[in-house]
């Protein structure tokens, strides 16, 4: 399908000019690599997310990370069981990063208190008072300097597919026109597609790890 939606698009190799960046935090965490040098949680969010973070803030205005909820025996709980399990950590700062980070993140408690941890992170880096960071923590989005708007917290949308849609649709509201979604996730995808017109704004996607862009072709519509 993304095959299909490449040949669609225009330079898609050329990195655009938005304004926001929305992350899907699931799929970051288990991209980034992590360092020889990290021992702890905390070393883990200092040297390579936090970083990646401030990187991403520095050619945009505003960066929300949206992270999955994990509710015990909903449909999507009994999806990630066939996937097999790991083995339960305590999340902490100072505590010592498992051995085997994969088989970590398949334990919905520790994905929870994991990204909990991060987003409280996230909203505390220092950046331009021009510039914000929003980050999702359970139900409420954490803000580093601008309040948040009732559109997006609470929300109890189990999945983070569907909220960054809710975030594009709230930048939108606030004349915010170029946008872009990171994510490795075909639903992303097509939830933007299916909701691009009716937000009336340039929605980019970065998809994948090796940074493929795709967007809508021609002008905005003017809105009323």
């Amino acid at each position: 399908m993304l095959k299909c939606l490449e040949s669609l698009t225009e330079n898609p190799s050329i990195t655009p000019t938005v304004e926001v960046m929305l992350i899907d935090g699931a799929d970051l965490v288990n991209i980034l690599k992590l360092s020889g040098a990290c021992k702890t949680l905390s070393d883990y969010a200092n040297q390579v997310y936090l970083p990646y973070i401030s990187n991403q803030l520095q050619n945009v205005q505003r960066v929300d990370i949206i992270w999955d909820r994990y509710i015990p025996n909903s449909l999507k709980d009994q999806t990630r069981d066939k996937r097999g399990s790991g083995v339960r950590r305590r999340v902490e700062a100072d505590v010592r990063l498992p051995a085997n980070w994969g088989e970590f993140l398949k334990v919905d408690s520790n994905k929870t208190e994991l990204f909990r941890y991060l987003a409280e992170q996230t909203t505390m880096l220092p950046c331009e008072a021009s510039k914000c960071i929003l980050s999702k923590s359970d139900t409420v989005v954490l803000s580093s300097s601008v309040d948040v708007t009732p559109e997006i917290s609470p929300c109890t949308h189990e999945e983070a597919d569907m909220r960054l849609i809710l975030h594009a649709s709230d930048c939108a509201r606030q004349g915010i026109d170029n946008i872009i979604i990171r994510t490795v996730d075909t639903d992303v995808v097509v939830l933007a597609i299916a909701n691009f017109h009716r937000l009336q704004i340039r929605l980019w996607i970065e998809f994948g790890v090796g940074k493929k862009y795709m967007t809508s072709s021609g002008p905005l519509e003017k809105r009323n």
